[in-house]
């Protein structure tokens, strides 16, 4: 699986948040679970190893979000873009088994201030899954 498409899979995960929107949870209190799918749908390369992906988060059939995923060969980061605000965060993926673990390092408007964990698995090379629990 290419570099670019595990690290895809994961900005998707962040996307989880978008299940509890701004409008839903005004700002972030207490500790939120969210589950879903990624799907990406467009990739850049900049050089052998350094990129952007772009995607959905997926709920039931349903868009809950967006991402744009910034992948360099000394980390990677994740914006996702949710109604009212974004979340952001970082992660690694393991090329053993296309698992992927990072953090969630803060957002904007109601995510503003977040922290927490994301943890997911690539299935494809368009589609993983992901649980994102922040606070």
């Amino acid at each position: 699986m290419k570099k670019v498409m595990r690290k895809g899979f994961v900005a998707s995960v962040v996307l989880g948040t978008a299940l509890l929107t701004p409008t839903v949870l005004g700002a972030v209190t207490g500790t939120h679970t969210l589950r879903g799918a990624i799907d990406a749908t467009s990739v850049h390369m900049f050089n052998k190893t350094d990129g952007s992906e772009f995607g959905n988060f997926v709920v039931s059939s349903h868009v809950l979000g967006t991402y744009v995923l910034d992948f360099t060969a000394s980390g990677d980061q994740v914006a996702v873009a949710l109604v009212g605000g974004f979340l952001f965060g970082q992660f690694t993926i393991s090329p053993s088994d296309h698992s992927f673990r990072g953090v969630v390092t803060g957002g904007s408007g109601p995510f503003n201030g977040a922290t927490g964990s994301i943890v997911g698995q690539v299935t494809s090379a368009t589609r993983g899954t992901v649980t994102i629990s922040y606070s």
